[in-house]
């Protein structure tokens, strides 16, 4: 009787040691290449996970590590946002119509899983937003007038040698002198400056 407590014991630790190699081996090598909507499924594993993705330098290294593209965001011509997934089971956002910004927006540029939106409201805000967290960022009012339909383009690169998701909004507008003029914001500066070329 007592051998074969000793046994299952000796069993018992030796597929649990198994268990806790296996468990860091994917935490430390897989979890990584796994899009957001699996990922969220991952929290329930145990609280490690949980906590591991949870933290800003895994996301960090998600957004180096997963390079599939999910799906697309689009508008109505009533401008009703909507996501549209290329795998509804492993690709997704929380809130498709971005409702966790302060107002209503009309997407304007997208790049590397960040969208710029513009507010429908006031002097037309610039949001950037991750939908995947609900992140958002209001930027300052830019110094020029971009117009009605302004000519954005998003531009983010994340880097794993740097971990500060810095990125830089490019706007085109009409120059009074003839051609076009264009006002950059920078993340990094949080400002906007207005370029010299025309």
């Amino acid at each position: 009787m007592d051998r074969g407590k000793k046994l299952t014991n000796f069993y018992g630790n030796k597929n649990s040691k198994i268990y806790m190699d296996l468990k860091n081996i994917v935490r430390e090598n897989a979890l990584r290449y796994l899009p957001a909507k699996s990922l969220f499924r991952c929290f329930g594993v145990c609280r490690d996970w949980k906590h591991l993705i949870s933290t800003p330098f895994f996301a960090h290294n998600q957004s180096n590590s997963f390079h599939s593209v999910s799906g697309f965001f689009y508008q109505s011509q009533a401008g009703v946002l909507s996501f549209m997934s290329l795998d509804p089971v492993a690709y997704g956002v929380p809130d498709p119509s971005l409702k966790f910004l302060p107002e209503p927006v009309d997407i304007r540029s997208s790049c590397k899983g960040l969208l710029c939106c513009q507010g429908r409201t006031g002097y037309k805000a610039y949001y950037v937003c991750n939908p995947v967290t609900k992140q958002w960022e209001k930027l300052p009012k830019p110094d020029a007038d971009h117009g009605s339909d302004p000519a954005v383009v998003l531009v983010f690169e994340p880097s794993l040698l740097n971990f500060t998701a810095d990125y830089k909004l490019v706007c085109a507008f009409p120059s009074e002198l003839d051609g076009y003029e264009f006002e950059i914001y920078s993340s990094e500066k949080r400002s906007w400056i207005i370029s010299r070329e025309i």
